[in-house]
């Protein structure tokens, strides 16, 4: 290394430098090289993307609820109630803390019986008081031992005692057994008996009965 100086404006010379390596070739192959395993792997997603999976065929069908079908049961079992029609009991059946017993529309169509006294009686837990050819005193039902002609219900509503009831115009029959005096007030020791009536429909609705 030599040092020169002059009147004008000091330099710095450097001697003995080493010669520049001439690294383009190398910055070629490499970037050559990344770029090949980038379009290797560009490749292999857009093949693992493409790759098509087929699973099974899903079928869906539309299920519609009758403008006759009950609308207490539940969807597809006729015969199995999901809820009372009071709306002191907003709970399901099977949340209810009572022994309840519901007799549905198709329960009670498939019966083949006109007359509530003739499907009460073949409950369990509940006799008749009604004499042979009938009496003046009218359906006389009796819940686990308890007199309850008084506790029969219409649609919420407590209705006479001395008259004889008919089925055709029921959705369903709730038979409440043990003490109910939350649904039924006070004297409905053996149980209670609410009777629901159809709801009306816009759509068409018809019945044939056929015997022989």
């Amino acid at each position: 290394m030599r040092v020169s100086t002059s009147k004008t404006k000091p330099t710095l010379t450097l001697r003995n430098q080493p010669e520049t390596i001439n690294s383009v070739p190398v910055m070629s192959t490499l970037a050559l090289a990344i770029s090949t395993a980038m379009v290797g792997n560009l490749q292999a997603q857009e093949a693992t993307t493409t790759d098509e999976v087929v699973l099974d065929t899903l079928f869906v069908e539309e299920s519609t609820l009758r403008a006759d079908a009950d609308p207490y049961a539940e969807p597809g079992a006729p015969y199995k109630a999901k809820s009372l029609a009071d709306s002191r009991r907003s709970r399901d059946i099977a949340e209810t803390p009572q022994t309840i017993t519901v007799l549905t529309k198709e329960e009670i169509k498939d019966s083949g019986k006109t007359e509530l006294k003739d499907i009460l009686s073949a409950q369990p837990g509940i006799t008749l008081g009604t004499g042979e050819g009938g009496n003046s005193f009218g359906d006389r039902y009796i819940i686990r031992g308890y007199e309850a002609r008084s506790d029969v219900y219409t649609d919420g509503l407590r209705e006479p005692g001395l008259i004889t009831r008919e089925t055709f115009a029921l959705e369903q029959v709730e038979i409440t057994k043990g003490p109910s005096s939350t649904f039924a007030g006070r004297g409905s020791t053996g149980g209670a008996i609410n009777n629901v009536t159809k709801k009306a429909s816009l759509d068409d609705s018809f019945s044939i009965l056929e015997g022989g």
